[in-house]
């Protein structure tokens, strides 16, 4: 259910909302022939395309014009249409908008938008012809999150150099693109340039500036090089939503033991937000692909109010009124799909959330690989990474990318032997990996578990063992932690971890024949994942008689 609203709150929405009507704002959407951002006399004007403030949403006319109420500290945005492309800047970051703001605000330590000064006569927003027909790719990600330029290096060459590689029409980053410093953001901006494509971007909570008294002046910052942190934008006959649920409490309210984390969150939309989307919904066609982009899940894996979405019910109400919707969120560092019920006698019966695996991991923590980089495996055993999210019309795949893997390790095949699970604590007598890797006599196969972890699954997925010649037996999901994950994480003690193993909601278990020979065989595991897309994995166990 939707949170009650406080007295003081609903003043403020109120006070903001007839702010927001004391000045009308107008003018074109044109077509920028020549690419300068002005209208020349032979640059035609664009009907039919949608404006809006951040709550309300109309349509430009025949003349291309539009008319709209000017917020006072907000912005007025345009949602760039199928065949068009709105303007960029030299790191290829969106330029839709008009940000509002009647002074600089309170100085915060960090650059915050300029005073905007008085209303132009005409706000004008320029498109070129061109971008995603209704066949398209996008990269998607979440979680960068460099606390430092040392680990910003390591987005650049674990993340960018991979990623690059892709060929995708635009690229859309989940939130915590920062981890407090945000300092860090014009190198950041440069970096994800080099890609060539537009590069979206969504508010997380590690865009905060914490010293800020409250949410409104919160992502000054984040504006002042992003953008609005709520708007929207159409590729092909999909509409990209991205929302900022991340609501500051202010300086002061925070009980994290982090220092530099001085005011507290909640994960909220609020009313205005939910007006924007209602508004904007109300305007699209119902069999058009929508895409909510957020940063934190509306219901995630973990219970508390900084890692869930509070009013996420009257989102969801919403969504299930349109007939292709699916939810994107970062956030958790574990990779997560779940369908969220609707409401009875809705059109759709759930909607279908995916939270993203992080580009950094564990926070870019762990033993180095041989590049100098640390292997960062998340807590739910799966690999750093991003995702390639494929459009055909309305329908929609993603496929998950490892950072430091090959693209087709999509699984990973894990035993967990009597003796392993009984003994983790005297690993410290052993090599790294000596536990998981000696033979396994056959009087300890009775009890002995596989583990299969399909690093992008999830509760409609499927994965099967066969082992060598024998037929293919199906395994159960279980929600629990990774072998895998724990072994790296006790076995790296020592070097920087900031998390232990977590339970995974992509892990497949079953138990090892029992009666299998002494000898070497072979493990083939088939996984089948959200969408349909085969993968598969291969590994070995060898069985010892008895000694």
């Amino acid at each position: 259910m939707t949170p009650k609203l406080t007295a003081a709150t609903l003043a403020l929405i109120c006070a903001l909302a007839s702010t927001a009507a004391a000045q009308p704002v107008g003018g074109h959407v044109f077509e920028d022939a020549n690419g300068d951002g002005v209208r020349q006399s032979n640059e035609p004007a664009i009907p039919g395309v949608l404006v809006s403030n951040g709550i309300e949403v109309v349509e430009t006319d025949d003349a291309g014009l539009y008319r709209l109420s000017a917020p006072s500290h907000g912005a007025i945005f345009v949602i760039q249409p199928p065949g068009f492309s709105v303007r960029r800047d030299q790191t290829n970051t969106p330029r839709f908008y008009r940000l509002f703001r009647p002074s600089n605000g309170p100085d915060l330590g960090y650059l915050s938008p300029a005073p905007s000064g008085p209303l132009p006569p005409s706000l004008d927003f320029g498109l070129s012809r061109g971008g995603p027909g209704s066949q398209f790719r996008a990269l998607v990600f979440a979680d960068p999150q460099p606390t430092t330029d040392a680990e910003l290096t390591f987005v650049r060459d674990d993340f960018l150099a991979d990623a690059a590689k892709q060929r995708t029409d635009f690229a859309l980053g989940l939130g915590d693109l920062m981890n407090d410093d945000l300092a860090l953001i014009p190198r950041y901006q440069d970096l994800l340039g080099t890609m060539g494509v537009p590069v979206w971007s969504v508010a997380g909570n590690h865009e905060l500036n914490f010293r800020s008294p409250n949410d409104t002046y919160s992502l000054e910052t984040f504006s002042r090089f992003f953008g609005p942190s709520r708007y929207a934008f159409m590729a092909g006959e999909a509409v990209f939503i991205v929302l900022d649920n991340v609501h500051y409490l202010g300086a002061g309210s925070s009980k994290s033991p982090n220092p530099r984390e001085i005011g507290a969150y909640r994960g909220e939309i609020g009313q205005e937000q939910l007006r924007f989307v209602a508004n904007l919904l109300a305007r699209i066609p119902q069999d058009r692909l929508v895409v909510i982009a957020l940063h934190i899940p509306l219901q995630g894996t973990w219970s508390g109010d900084n890692v869930n979405t509070a009013d996420r019910e009257a989102l969801i109400a919403l969504l299930c009124k349109r007939q292709n919707v699916v939810v994107m969120a970062g956030h958790m560092h574990n990779a997560d799909h779940r369908y969220l019920p609707c409401p009875e006698r809705a059109q759709s019966r759930e909607v279908h959330q995916h939270t993203l695996s992080a580009v950094s991991g564990s926070w870019w923590s762990g033993p180095m690989d041989a590049r100098g980089i640390p292997v960062s495996m998340q807590t739910d055993g799966a690999p750093n990474g991003y995702y390639v999210l494929e459009v055909d019309g309305v329908r929609y795949r993603t496929r998950f990318f490892p950072q430091s893997e090959p693209a087709d390790r999509q699984m990973r095949i894990t035993l967990d032997t009597m003796f392993y699970r009984y003994s983790k604590w005297a690993m410290r007598d052993y090599r790294w990996g000596e536990i998981a890797t000696r033979p396994i006599t056959t009087d300890h196969l009775p009890g002995a578990q596989v583990y299969v972890n399909l690093f992008d699954g999830g509760p409609k997925s499927r994965v099967f063992v066969r082992f060598g010649e024998r037929p293919e037996v199906e395994l159960t999901r279980e929600v629990e932690n990774d072998p895998a994950a724990e072994e790296l994480f006790f076995r790296a003690e020592g070097v920087r971890l900031n998390l232990t193993a977590s339970p995974s909601t992509h892990l497949w278990r079953g138990p090892l024949p029992t009666d299998l020979p002494p000898g070497v065989h072979v493990i083939h595991a088939r996984g089948v994942d959200e969408f349909g897309q085969e993968h598969s994995a291969r590994s070995f166990i060898e069985v010892l008689a008895p000694r």
